[in-house]
């Protein structure tokens, strides 16, 4: 039996027996501990669950179960609401005296045999804790205003004398919530790119300290030194004519040196100072090099009283070298009246320091570029921004250096570039580019990953096999599908375009292979035209198929890979399409299928790759219809590259039209983890799909069927349309049309015409809602 079974039918088996007759000891005489009045039996009845911690304990010893189960109790490291000395709760009661060593001991054996039970049983054990907590505070609370019967001196006694906190007072269960929220839901407060210093972690910090307080630390060449112990023989030489070992018992030595490694340097040094008292020589002595210009006598207060000793037990009681000795006696020499301050590491004498002054300029600079929040991974980081992905670090020191020469600033604010880059990681939160929302969080959490390996080679390998069906299979179209990263409008050389906003023109990319070869198809529109969503995704996927089956007659089977982005490529309006494809005949079969999460290398990524190498050679770009040249250009095979402006269509009407609903749970009643779990979709008939929430191609479908109840079926005679949006449903900002307005006299003179058409639009139909008008 698992672990957390065996405890809830415990807990199950005491609340029986705590309602039945009362129980009787070994002699025949009722136990104390059953021994119920009317009332307390009438709430027992109501409430079977009010003594469960007493259900546990009060057993007599004929049942050794529960012998076991407090043992588990306190051994458990989940749960700790009895602590190891158990033993006083069988020797408190009368009815547990016959409880042995063996019942105990044999619970480790117990605890060692269901180590590798399922985790759903930690989950009861918490559940089992809770309830334990609860009642008690419960039972405890209701004692204060009654009189104390053996069931509450029992738990009194449980609380107070094995370590039970005050279950009178909730302070500590509230102050026990408020550290878990603050551990789950406490937003990362990283405020800079990189790490900043922390030099209480430092190694050779935390040697120091150690080496400060007396204690073992490892030294710079890896020795281990060992910690101040007190000399518990003699202090000085046996003829010492202080008889210095005499006066300091062992008690004495270990009180005089914890006190001196308790006080900090500058203490220590004041305390060895006062120590140390300095005269006049009372006796020259003759033939030698040097004479002694001041004699030194040492003493030690302890206990309200001073001691005069020599230096060699003054450097054993403090664990000293006589060279420490020697350098408070330089210092009296001098005739100083306390030692100098401990000034290890505060000198001012740092010529390369960046004065204040020069960060805040280069501060100032970096603010100037403009920056974006991620939608994505804010909740990890609420403080983290992305810069223009045309940006980089050098370029910003060059623009900063070129800055400074332009308002004639001293050639102090003319710094290094990693200076400039120190400041830019330490005191900003940026990266260039956009945000990284699609990488892998089990790599990057360094976890057991064998698992999650084997799951993103088996997607590499369906992907693969996938790949070459069109060419064993004519009927057969492989495709991949993506986003492209944002590319700026206008894309402009001048370096005041840096600090200025620019509107994003937005490229789909899907990659056919079919039996003929592969080609690219590119998919672009602007920002102000639309956005990014569904309905523009499910658009371009539309106007591919019908591309395709005029080019391709023969073409019944799609199968389609993309990642798991739910914004875009998996959602209802995306499965609504499928159904509008198979119901109007365009395919026959549509399989969409999806990569491991933070592994989705599509065959688009390698035409993205070849545009942005393009991308990077050309400093200027105006308007859109260069964007679409030079795609062109970047592609070795003839490409499509098609506008959409005029071709998108409003697909949140679909699912009414087609009489389909977006159903929570399959046929078979299970909940459908749409956005999470599913790898594979299928539709090869209208009016229901089939998923997995795996690849492997020999595991059973599960099927879910759209149709509303009481509807009618559509049928392909019914010549379902779909409404085309003509109306632009994107829009500009007002910071940042008025961005554009000022990057136009960097634009030429005959592409200006497609800004003031963008101005005189936002200005007429600002951010205007999406409107579906006309027909398809």
């Amino acid at each position: 039996m698992s672990r957390g079974k065996y405890i809830l039918k415990i807990l199950e088996d005491q609340q029986k027996a705590c309602t039945t007759r009362p129980e009787t000891n070994h002699d025949g005489s009722i136990s104390p501990m059953r021994s119920f009045g009317n009332k307390e039996s009438e709430n027992i009845d109501n409430n079977p669950k009010t003594f469960p911690c007493l259900n546990i304990c009060s057993k007599p010893s004929t049942n050794k179960n529960d012998a076991e189960f407090i043992k588990n109790l306190t051994a458990n490291p989940w749960i700790s609401i009895i602590p190891s000395t158990s033993r006083d709760i069988y020797q408190s009661p009368s009815s547990h005296k016959d409880f042995s060593d063996e019942d105990v001991t044999s619970c480790s054996e117990y605890i060692s045999e269901t180590e590798s039970s399922n985790e759903s049983d930690n989950e009861l054990l918490s559940n089992v804790r809770n309830k334990l907590l609860s009642q008690t505070r419960h039972d405890s609370n209701q004692s204060s205003s009654t009189q104390l019967t053996p069931e509450n001196r029992f738990i009194s006694h449980i609380t107070a004398d094995i370590g039970l906190p005050n279950l009178k007072d909730d302070h500590f269960l509230e102050e026990k919530r408020e550290r878990v929220k603050k551990k789950i839901f406490q937003l990362k407060d990283k405020t800079s790119k990189k790490r900043l210093r922390n030099p209480d972690q430092w190694s050779r910090r935390k040697s120091a300290i150690l080496r400060a307080r007396g204690e073992e630390y490892l030294s710079q060449t890896g020795k281990v030194m060992s910690k101040k112990e007190i000399n518990s023989g003699l202090l000085c030489k046996e003829k010492c004519r202080l008889h210095c070992s005499d006066k300091f018992l062992l008690e004495d030595r270990k009180a005089i040196l914890e006190k001196y490694y308790a006080l900090d340097i500058n203490a220590k040094n004041a305390l060895l100072f006062k120590s140390i008292n300095i005269k006049p020589v009372a006796r020259h002595r003759t033939n030698v090099k040097k004479e002694k210009t001041y004699s030194f006598s040492y003493s030690i207060t302890f206990n309200r009283k001073t001691e005069i000793i020599c230096r060699g037990a003054l450097c054993s009681l403090y664990q000293i070298s006589r060279k420490k000795i020697e350098l408070m006696q330089r210092t009296l020499k001098k005739g100083m009246n306390a030692p100098t301050p401990d000034k290890r590491g505060q000198h001012k004498n740092r010529p390369h320091k960046i004065k204040e002054d020069v960060i805040a300029c280069i501060m100032d600079h970096i603010q100037k570029f403009p920056s974006e929040e991620s939608h994505y991974s804010r909740n990890k980081n609420c403080h983290k921004k992305y810069l223009s992905p045309i940006l980089n670090m050098a370029t910003m020191y060059k623009l900063y250096i070129e800055d400074c020469e332009n308002r004639k600033l001293d050639d102090s604010f003319k710094v290094t570039l990693s200076s400039y880059a120190k400041i830019f990681c330490t005191k900003f939160n940026l990266s260039f580019g956009h945000p990284r929302s699609d990488t892998c969080s089990v790599c990057d959490s360094g976890q057991n990953t064998d698992l999650h390996t084997e799951n993103f080679k088996a997607a590499f390998e369906s992907q693969r096999r996938d790949r070459e069906r069109p060419s064993m299979e004519e009927d057969t179209c492989y495709i991949t599908m993506d986003m492209q990263q944002t590319m700026p409008l206008p894309k402009l050389s001048t370096s005041k375009a840096f600090y200025l906003r620019q509107m994003w023109y937005y490229n789909f990319g899907i990659h056919c292979v079919t039996a003929s070869g592969s080609k690219p198809f590119f998919f672009n529109w602007t920002e102000d035209v639309a956005i990014r969503g569904s309905i523009e995704i499910a658009s371009c996927l539309l106007r591919f198929c019908q591309q395709l089956k005029e080019s391709h007659k023969n073409i019944n089977h799609l199968i389609i890979w993309s990642d798991s982005c739910a914004g875009q490529n998996k959602n209802f309006n995306i499965i609504s399409l499928y159904q509008f494809l198979i119901l109007n005949g365009t395919l026959k079969v549509i399989d969409h299928k999806f990569p491991e999460v933070g592994h989705s290398y599509l065959d688009s990524d390698r035409n993205f790759g070849r545009i942005e190498k393009k991308l990077r050679k050309v400093e200027n770009i105006y308007v859109p219809e260069q964007y679409r040249l030079l795609i062109k250009s970047a592609s070795t095979k003839n490409c499509a590259t098609l506008d959409m402006e005029n071709y998108f269509y409003d697909f949140n009407e679909l699912s009414g039209k087609l009489h389909i609903w977006n159903k929570k749970t399959n046929d078979m009643g299970q909940k459908i983890c749409f956005r999470d779990s599913v790898k594979w979709i299928r539709v090869d008939e209208f009016g229901s799909y089939f998923y997995k929430e795996n690849l492997d191609e020999y595991s059973p479908f599960h099927k879910v069927n759209l149709f509303k109840k009481g509807s009618r079926v559509i049928r392909k005679e019914d010549n379902i349309t779909l409404r085309r949006i003509t109306e632009k449903k994107g829009g500009l900002t007002a910071e940042k049309l008025s961005n554009l307005r000022e990057q136009l006299k960097f634009v030429k003179n005959e592409y200006k015409w497609f800004y003031e058409k963008i101005f005189e639009e936002n200005e007429e139909n600002p951010k205007k809602k999406r409107k579906a008008i006309g027909s398809f």
